[in-house]
């Protein structure tokens, strides 16, 4: 057997002193101590685990010893090390299924989920979740109980998103707790709660497609809710990510998103409901998915009569015309431009400045607005609003373009500012940035007449130099030493 070297002998004895003592160990001595852990032998495990997990079952002494919970990073670190038959000789199996279900008010039940997270890619562990049925009865007592804290929860979700792609979590036994919990729970924290679990297993229901009913809410059950604005901010969120996760829309999400739309053209939802279906309009503008965009058109969001209410500057038109699809918008409303932008003061009006900036991301709005981007008007601008305008300029080929041929003075200030506000310069960095991510693909003329010297001055604030002015060394060989 391997005597312990110098270094975890001396980190044994200061951990045994400060016990006896009752006094904090030295946060140093461990922090350090911790990353040289990398193999251990029977005897190092021999000293240590059993020293902390004792430490451990005395609450008091152990807040005194350990306020920093140091000792248990280092508990875990050895457990990591170790394979799972020889962690079951210090916690046996019988005591980690203990700990998994035990009633936390009663301690902490959180090792046992830390031992089987720490070695999920051992076979032993995947073989002793099967032959305990752990991952059902952790979501079915723990992950769907009221009760559960926040660590804990953390702990099954990482474990989740582990063993999806070995576990099946599809089979009749879960499709029963999940319908349970959809259909008889009410408790709208179990309910949300059921909502990330959906998005978490995502992966394994778009291989195995799950009937409609697990994730759908049709307008009656939205409305149950009417009163309770944060879970129906949740639900929408839960659409939103779908959305984002579903690229080839597997999941048959449409009856949802149009009472969700539906209704936000009604006053039976909160406005902050409201405010986040319209996050959820600016996924689906950007999906290209027909039906979805049917469903804008379907319900007329963008005509101008459902619009008037801009002028009053009303919140929730405003974030609709600053967040949605510019081309989407102009394909459901030809007339946006004329009936709505050109009447509102997009320029002046910071409540209105990000339709503007939205707007010029379509080559169609752009070209009509092009009367704002004179060079005497954007110097009338506050640097902050006028960086941020040109950092949209910078990301699309029709207004690099356009910055490129039409504003030169404007490009050569930006060129030549001398900038102290560290958020400014992080915004003018960006804009050389994306400047410089200009492609040969992208056609962008005017381009390469000013790539050098916007090159130099991006090198000269990321690098403190431009290279166009290194001279490459030369390695001159002795001619006489050979």
């Amino acid at each position: 057997m391997t005597e312990l070297d110098e270094d975890s002998k001396k980190v044994l004895q200061h951990i045994n002193e400060c016990i006896t003592n009752l006094e904090p160990i030295d946060y140093h001595t461990i922090n350090n101590y911790i990353p040289l852990i990398n193999k251990i032998d029977q005897q190092y495990s021999d000293e240590f685990i059993p020293l902390i997990t004792q430490l451990l079952s005395n609450n008091e002494a152990y807040m005194k010893v350990d306020p920093d919970g140091l000792l248990v990073q280092l508990l875990y670190k050895i457990l990591s090390c170790l394979p799972f038959g020889i962690i079951t000789n210090y916690f046996p199996i019988d005591y980690i299924i203990d700990n998994l279900f035990k009633d936390e008010e009663k301690g902490d039940s959180s090792i046992g989920l830390k031992i089987i997270n720490i070695n999920i890619e051992q076979l032993e562990t995947k073989q002793f979740l099967i032959d305990n049925n752990i991952i059902y009865r952790l979501l079915n007592e723990k992950y769907f109980n009221r009760s559960t804290s926040i660590s804990v929860l953390n702990q099954i979700e990482s474990l989740i998103t582990s063993i999806q792609d070995h576990y099946s979590l599809l089979s009749q036994e879960y499709l029963q707790l999940y319908h349970r919990i959809r259909t008889q729970q009410d408790d709208t924290i179990i309910l949300s709660r059921y909502l990330d679990y959906l998005i978490l297993i995502l992966p394994s229901i778009l291989n195995n497609p799950i009937e409609s009913g697990y994730y759908q809410f049709n307008r009656s059950q939205i409305l149950k809710y009417q009163d309770d604005p944060l879970f129906l901010i949740l639900l929408v969120q839960f659409y939103e990510n779908i959305i984002n996760k579903d690229p080839q829309h597997h999941l048959d999400i449409l009856p949802s998103l149009n009472d969700l739309i539906e209704l936000y053209m009604t006053d039976k939802l909160d406005d902050l409901v409201k405010l986040e279906i319209i996050d959820l309009v600016m996924k689906i503008s950007y999906s290209n998915h027909p039906p979805y965009l049917n469903l804008l058109d379907h319900y007329q969001l963008f005509k101008t009569y459902n619009l008037v209410k801009i002028h009053e500057h009303n919140e929730l038109d405003i974030k609709l015309l600053s967040r949605t699809n510019p081309n989407i918008i102009n394909s459901l409303n030809d007339s946006i431009y004329d009936d709505i932008l050109v009447n509102i003061s997009l320029f002046h009006d910071i409540l209105f400045f990000p339709i503007l900036l939205n707007f010029i991301k379509s080559p169609i709005t752009f070209m009509k607005l092009s009367h704002y981007f004179q060079h005497e008007k954007l110097q009338q601008l506050p640097l902050d609003k006028l960086y941020t305008l040109l950092l949209i300029m910078s990301k699309h080929p029709h207004t690099k373009s356009y910055l490129f041929n039409y504003l030169p003075n404007t490009l050569t200030s930006l060129l030549e500012a001398n900038i102290r506000n560290n958020e400014l310069w992080n915004l003018k960095l960006l804009i050389l940035e994306q400047l410089l991510a200009t492609s040969d693909d992208e056609h962008v003329e005017g381009y390469e007449f000013w790539k050098k010297e916007i090159r130099n001055v991006h090198d000269l604030m990321k690098f403190g130099k431009r290279f166009d002015r290194i001279i490459p060394s030369v390695d001159v060989t002795d001619e006489a030493a050979s």
